[in-house]
C-alpha cells in the first residue's frame, strides 16, 4: 500500500482546499512523486567500490546508466506534469465553489455551537494529541558498512524507511529485513553511491521486498555495484528522487528535513544525502560519509541540526564529526557503524575521545552488535544485542570491555546475521580480519604494499581508483597534474588535504617509487 509524503504544511493545505485529500503524492522538487516511508553507515570512500572494479570495468555500460538515471527523472517529471494539470482543474473547481462556501458560512456558524456541545464524545476512539505509537530505529550490524531501519505505525498503516543498505558483498541488511517480516519499504535513502552504502539495494529488490521510493544524491560512479543498483531501480519501477538542502517531507508523524547537499561538486562524500528525522520531540541526524567541508556547509545553512541521536559521519573517521559540528549537533547519544577489527582503524581515536569528552553516550555496532533505539516521541531507550563499552586504543580501533554500556538493556534483536569473512582481500592479513565484513575496498596496508603499490605517476585512471579517496574525477586530475614528487605532493589535487593525505599514507596503496 503506497502512502504519500507531503513536502510542507502549506502545500498540504493547498491540496486539501483543492479537494485532493491527504493521499496526494508530491515532492519538494515539484517534479518528483513521493511515497510514504518507513523502517528502521565507509567501507568508506571511493575505494569501497573499487576492489569490485578490479574486474574489468569495460563490462559496465556507463552510457546506459546515465540514460537510465535520465529516464527515472523524466518519468517523475511526466507524472508531476499530469498532477499539475489535475491540480489546475481542481483549483478552478475551488474558485467556483468559494461563493457557495460564503453562502453556507452563516449556517456553518450556527452548526458550530451544536458541534462544540458534542465535541469530546468520540475522544476515546482516537489517540490523544501528541501521543504516538512506538517507533523502533534499528542500527543494523552490517560490518564495515551502513544500514539503519525506521519502523513505526500510524493510523493503521505500517511505515518502514531504510537509510543506507549495507555492502554489495554481504547480505546482512536484506536478511535483517526478512527476519523482521518486512515486505515493503516506503522509502530507501542512499546517502551516496559507494558500495558500502548502496550495495544492498538490488539485493533487497531481488528478494521480493517492494521499494516504493528511493532517494539518491545524483552523483554517479563507474562501479559495477552502482550499475546494478540503477538497473534494479528502473526494472522494479521505483520512484527516484534527488533531494536537496532545505526540502521537507513527512511520512505520517515522522518529519524529514534534508540538510545536505545543496548542490554536487563531484566529491561523493560531500554529496552525501544528510537528513534530520523528527518523531515527536525526539530527533535523529544521519550524514552518511559527509566530511569536514560538507559539515561546514551544513553549519552555514542555519538549519537546526541539534538532535538527540547522531550517527557519526564516515564511520567515525577523523575526516568527520569536527569539533564545531559536534558542538552544533550536541547529541545525547551517538552511534557508529563499523566492522570489528577493520583495517581503517574506525572509529578513529580522536573522534571517540571528542565524543566521549563531550559527555555523549557512545555505541558502536562492532561492540554492541545490532542497536535499537525505541521512542514514543517523548523520550527514548537504547537496547543492544550484546554488552560492552566503547574504549579508545591508539591506532587499533575499539574493543569491548566487561562493562555494560550506559542505558543499554542488552536486548538481542530478532535478527543476528553472522559476520562474513572478507572475500575481496587476498593478503596474509585477511586471516586475522575475519570479522571485518562488507568491504568493497582495498586490502589492509601491509609490508607488501610497496611491492604492488599504485605508482601515481604511471598508473591508469582505473588503477588510480584503488587509492583511498580517489574516484574517477580525482584520478583524471592526477593524470593531468603529473609528475608528483611524493605522496604529500598530492595536496595539489582538488579536495585532498592533510587529513586525507594521512589516510592515503596509512593505507599504503599509493606510492612514488
Amino acid at each position: 500500500m503506497k502512502k504519500s509524503l507531503l513536502t510542507s504544511p502549506l502545500l498540504a493545505l493547498l491540496l486539501l482546499l483543492a479537494g485532493c485529500g491527504a493521499d496526494v503524492d508530491t515532492s519538494a522538487n515539484s517534479a518528483n512523486d513521493m511515497d510514504n516511508n518507513t523502517n528502521v553507515h565507509e567501507s568508506n570512500e571511493a575505494e569501497n567500490e573499487l576492489v569490485e572494479e578490479e574486474n574489468p570495468v569495460e563490462s559496465v555500460n556507463h552510457e546506459n546508466t546515465e540514460n537510465n538515471i535520465q529516464q527515472l527523472n523524466n518519468n517523475n517529471e511526466e507524472s508531476a506534469y499530469e498532477e499539475h494539470n489535475e491540480q489546475q482543474a481542481d483549483n478552478n473547481e475551488v474558485d467556483n465553489s468559494l461563493e457557495e462556501n460564503n453562502d453556507q458560512q452563516t449556517n456553518s456558524e450556527e452548526n458550530n455551537h451544536s458541534l462544540e456541545e458534542n465535541e469530546g464524545e468520540d475522544t476515546n476512539t482516537v489517540l490523544p494529541t501528541g501521543e504516538l505509537e512506538e517507533m523502533a530505529v534499528h542500527f543494523i550490524d552490517v560490518g564495515q558498512a551502513d544500514a539503519t531501519l525506521f519502523s513505526y505505525s500510524y493510523e493503521g498503516d505500517d511505515f518502514h524507511i531504510l537509510y543506507d543498505t549495507g555492502d554489495w558483498n554481504q547480505s546482512h541488511a536484506v536478511n535483517y529485513l526478512t527476519n523482521e517480516g518486512i515486505e515493503e519499504l516506503d522509502l530507501v535513502i542512499t546517502s551516496h553511491p559507494h558500495a558500502d552504502h548502496i550495495g544492498g539495494v538490488d539485493q533487497i529488490l531481488e528478494a521480493g521486498i517492494t521499494m516504493d521510493e528511493i532517494w539518491m544524491s545524483g552523483d554517479t560512479t563507474t562501479s559495477q555495484t552502482f550499475e546494478r543498483v540503477i538497473d534494479a531501480v528502473e526494472r522494479h519501477e521505483v520512484d527516484y528522487v534527488e533531494p536537496r538542502t532545505g526540502e521537507e517531507f513527512q511520512a505520517g508523524p515522522l518529519e524529514l528535513l534534508v540538510v545536505n547537499p545543496d548542490s554536487l561538486n563531484g566529491d561523493l562524500h560531500d554529496g552525501s544525502v544528510s537528513v534530520r528525522f523528527d518523531y515527536g520531540d525526539v530527533s535523529f541526524l544521519f550524514t552518511g560519509d559527509a566530511e569536514d567541508t560538507a559539515e561546514q556547509r551544513m553549519l552555514q545553512t542555519g538549519l537546526d541540526i541539534n538532535v538527540d541521536i547522531f550517527q557519526l559521519g564516515h564511520h567515525g573517521s577523523r575526516t568527520s564529526t569536527t569539533p564545531d559540528f559536534l558542538e552544533a549537533v550536541n547529541p545525547s547519544t551517538a552511534i557508529y557503524s563499523v566492522g570489528s577489527g577493520n583495517s581503517y582503524g574506525h572509529p578513529h581515536q580522536e573522534v571517540v575521545d571528542r565524543v566521549k569528552g563531550a559527555g555523549v553516550d557512545l555505541y558502536g555496532t562492532d561492540i554492541h552488535g545490532n542497536i535499537i533505539v525505541t521512542t514514543d516521541g517523548n523520550g527514548y531507550t537504547v537496547e543492544t544485542q550484546q554488552e560492552g563499552t566503547v574504549t579508545a586504543e591508539s591506532d587499533n580501533g575499539t574493543n569491548a570491555s566487561n562493562e555494560t554500556a550506559s542505558d543499554s538493556n542488552n536486548a538481542a534483536t530478532s535478527s543476528d546475521p553472522s559476520n562474513e569473512e572478507e572475500t575481496e582481500n587476498n593478503s596474509s592479513e585477511s586471516a586475522s580480519n575475519t570479522n571485518q565484513t562488507g568491504n568493497d575496498t582495498e586490502e589492509p596496508a601491509s609490508s607488501e604494499a610497496s611491492e604492488g603499490c599504485v605508482d601515481i605517476n604511471t598508473a591508469s585512471v582505473e588503477e588510480l581508483q584503488r587509492i583511498h579517496q580517489i574516484g574517477p574525477d580525482r584520478a583524471e586530475q592526477i593524470t593531468s597534474l603529473r609528475p608528483f614528487t611524493s605522496i604529500q605532493d598530492m595536496t595539489r589535487i582538488n579536495g585532498i588535504g592533510e587529513a586525507r593525505i594521512a589516510e592515503i599514507k596509512e593505507e599504503g596503496v599509493a606510492c612514488v617509487p
